[in-house]
């Protein structure tokens, strides 16, 4: 005859956490594993293991201990579960319900909380869930007086030296400023470097991985002693731009770019305009003028070198309106060369530039319009106001509005429709056929209106106000004050400055070779720019 298990095996669970509050010393996880060892060896219960979370919250049920514990409930090896009291094992009284009154009774495990007398070998009392509740309280008023804390040291700008730190600094050592670390603020410098001259994030990953350089958790891991697993030197695209567009890198000390919600945890990110942003705080890894370069080449960028043509796209044919294609080949002296050139034959001649040519016209009329521009920047903002003030920008989008307002009722007049007939066809009032057809009828219309609605939104979002246009001058102007002689060819301002630029050929009076003329449109408000560059010469 087969013998039964004694149904005595006890399982001890503590838990400890910063929603315990202040008095931690006597809910020290020591302090429960030694009550609760007396208590089971008092009750004469066979202890089969101890289960521990330390630091993680009670409204929090994904904890580590807390899973192999109900593994080892659901593989049949425990009987009794034993916790201090109710808050140990949790205080999310919804999840605590159903603990107690669905998965301790469907796995068949008595469960003990010792200092509120809880055993549910005897009837449940009907205080438990209040006490429940109370519990919850509790841990949502420590969270909120642990998220006022923090929202003060936000406020303040008060440094918490915390064990995760950013990627290319280090601490000092009483751990209250941070400071470029030596190994990895290099690497931090290099990738904005890259990013300023056009390498996209791919090719910065792969220049990363070439070079072996360990990525961030491999570096930590590193620091830690601990072992990392995967390839220690593949970067993702996700830590590359994060870090190109981290503004704390620039010295700055900025709280608040997150939060979690209580009992959810789900993390938040804050609006960059709600963050609190501390400048100048610390010594900076890469310059403002390196940063904006970084940041504004990651829209233009397309391959994994260097752009060898930060013409693409923008040159065309002033004959045929074609694209101009780009070509590197070898001259008859050995050296490469590069030039545009439209593959269209036309009765003048191809259009055709060598890029160096090119190169040096675009130099010169960029240092030309920063000479001319900048000094007179309020006085060039101040004519492109007046220029506005004469145009009606918003009579257009006013007609378009209209006009997606009259879309949008008849949608809703058709949706208020087809919920009628709905209900006509439930209360058998309308032949199921009849109402198919109808609603097919309605569906297709709905089809249509919503297409038209999208081509008007897509108009009305095209129509440039008055705003809009001064913001993109004030870009243009940004963009404009970092020209010097030295970068003045990048690709971010080529392709930040420039919309388009045009090659006419033509035949000269009494010359073989073919005149060429070089037109260059500005992207924001070229007429304007041309005129104020025409008054200024004069």
């Amino acid at each position: 005859m087969i013998q039964k298990r004694e149904k005595n095996n006890a399982a001890i669970y503590c838990r400890l956490s910063v929603d315990d509050g202040l008095d931690q010393e006597s809910q020290s996880i020591e302090n429960q594993k030694n009550i609760l060892l007396k208590y089971c060896l008092d009750q004469g219960f066979n202890i089969f293991n101890i289960y521990v979370d330390d630091g993680f919250s009670g409204t929090n049920f994904d904890r580590p201990g807390l899973i192999k514990l109900k593994n080892d409930i659901e593989s049949g090896f425990i009987d009794i579960v034993v916790t201090k009291d109710l808050s140990r094992l949790g205080r999310d009284h919804i999840e605590m319900g159903i603990f107690l009154e669905r998965y301790f009774p469907d796995n068949d495990i008595r469960y003990i909380a010792v200092n509120d007398n809880v055993d549910t070998k005897e009837e449940l009392d009907d205080f438990i869930p209040i006490k429940s509740i109370v519990n919850e309280l509790y841990a949502k008023d420590i969270s909120k007086k642990i998220r006022a804390t923090q929202k003060f040291q936000r406020e303040t700008g008060a440094f918490r030296g915390t064990s995760s730190i950013l990627y290319g600094y280090a601490l000092n050592e009483d751990r209250t400023k941070r400071i470029p670390n030596p190994e990895t603020a290099p690497v931090v410098y290099k990738i904005f470097e890259m990013a300023s001259k056009g390498y996209t994030v791919s090719g910065i990953v792969k220049y990363l991985l070439d070079n072996k350089v360990l990525n961030p958790r491999a570096y930590n891991s590193k620091l830690a002693n601990k072992e990392y697993t995967g390839n220690q030197y593949k970067w993702t695209y996700t830590t590359i731009v994060s870090i190109l567009n981290n503004k704390e890198y620039l010295g700055h000390y900025i709280k608040g770019k997150t939060t979690r919600r209580f009992k959810s945890k789900k993390l938040i990110h804050i609006p960059e305009k709600n963050q609190y942003v501390f400048k100048n705080v610390f010594d900076p890894i890469v310059s403002n003028e390196l940063f904006d370069l970084a940041t504004k080449m990651q829209v233009g960028a397309r391959c994994n070198t260097p752009l060898s043509n930060p013409y693409k796209g923008l040159v065309y044919c002033g004959i045929c309106s074609e694209t101009l294609r780009f070509i590197r080949h070898k001259s008859s002296k050995g050296y490469y060369e590069e030039r545009l050139f439209c593959t269209n034959k036309n009765e003048i001649g191809k259009a055709s530039i060598m890029v160096k040519e090119l190169n040096e016209v675009v130099k010169k009329e960029f240092i030309h319009l920063k000479d001319v521009i900048i000094p007179h920047k309020e006085e060039f903002i101040k004519l492109a106001e007046d220029r506005l003030n004469k145009t009606n920008f918003n009579q257009a989008k006013s007609e378009y509005q209209i006009k997606i307002n009259n879309i949008e009722a008849k949608i809703t007049k058709i949706q208020e429709y087809s919920s009628k007939l709905l209900t006509q066809s439930i209360n058998g009032l309308l032949p199921k056929e009849t109402y198919q057809k109808i609603i097919n009828e309605y569906n297709d219309e709905l089809e249509l209106l919503n297409k038209e609605k999208k081509k008007y939104e897509l108009i009305f979002d095209a129509e440039t106000d008055t705003t809009d246009i001064l913001e993109e001058i004030e870009e243009f102007l940004d963009t404009l004050s970092m020209v010097d002689e030295n970068n003045a060819l990048s690709p971010l301002f080529i392709r930040n400055i420039i919309s388009k630029i045009v090659i006419t050929t033509f035949k000269q009076d009494n010359k073989s070779e073919l005149g060429k003329e070089i037109t260059i449109y500005y992207k924001a408000c070229d007429d304007l720019i041309k005129e104020f560059i025409n008054e200024e010469n004069k």
